[in-house]
């Protein structure tokens, strides 16, 4: 349906900005382990 693929769309661009976003917060997650 169009609902489905309008979600399924909405998904891979919130885990697209994940991916992004994520090498900069695990670096800050590693700066405060230390």
């Amino acid at each position: 349906s169009k609902k489905l693929k309008k979600a399924v769309e909405r998904l891979a661009k919130d885990a697209t900005q994940l991916m992004n976003i994520f090498p900069s917060v695990a670096k800050e997650l590693v700066k405060d382990e230390k």
